[in-house]
């Protein structure tokens, strides 16, 4: 990763740190992707990071459940970002926009990663982060319903329009996955736009 490090006193050393806790986070997120949580180890983390063998500890004192805390709090603030380019499109673009993003996820990685967020969902085992995941989906659809409703669709339709095509995307990209082919998102995307065109 490249960082942009100031030579200041003490700031060279705050700036690399911060580097490696983000690497750690995006390592986690790749991982629970294509893994979920108790497939994971720290010691994965930190392989794929390429970080020194004591940062996990150093940087998630908390354990495995303040880093999956950490990969939830920047899928929050991610998914909105990832949305921007769907800004401005009609309904049916922004369906094509969410499920395109999907598409490109599977077809980079050979159908072996699906969606952190989800991966958490199923196989963590604490209340707590599946309730933070639920908030980080909650999230997600906010964003998808105003869009879909600048795009178009009226205003009572547009959240659970939105719940919709997130559970629908989700689900498909399981289903993509287990198949190794885009059918099952072809299809969700051949459901939805009908059902806006009526």
């Amino acid at each position: 990763m490249t960082v942009n490090i100031e030579r200041s006193a003490g700031h060279e050393e705050q700036v690399l740190v911060q580097g490696v806790r983000d690497q750690m986070i995006r390592s986690a997120i790749a991982l629970f992707a294509e893994r979920g949580v108790q497939g994971t180890s720290f010691a994965d983390v930190i392989a794929h990071a390429g970080a020194p063998r004591g940062s996990i500890y150093h940087h998630f004192p908390g354990g495995k459940d303040e880093l999956v805390h950490a990969v939830l709090e920047t899928m929050a603030a991610v998914g909105p970002r990832a949305l921007a380019p769907l800004e401005g499109r009609d309904a049916a673009g922004v369906i094509d926009g969410f499920l395109d993003g999907w598409k490109r996820t599977l077809e980079a990685s050979d159908y072996t990663s699906g969606c952190s967020v989800l991966g958490i969902t199923v196989t963590a085992e604490d209340d707590g982060l599946r309730g933070a995941a639920g908030d980080v989906f909650g999230a997600w659809a906010t964003e998808l319903a105003r869009l879909l409703h600048e795009g178009g669709v009226a205003e009572p339709s547009a959240r659970p329009l939105a719940w919709t095509l997130i559970s629908g995307a989700e689900g498909a990209v399981a289903v993509c996955r287990a198949r190794r082919s885009m059918e099952p998102l072809e299809a969700v995307r051949a459901q939805l736009k009908a059902l806006i065109a009526r």
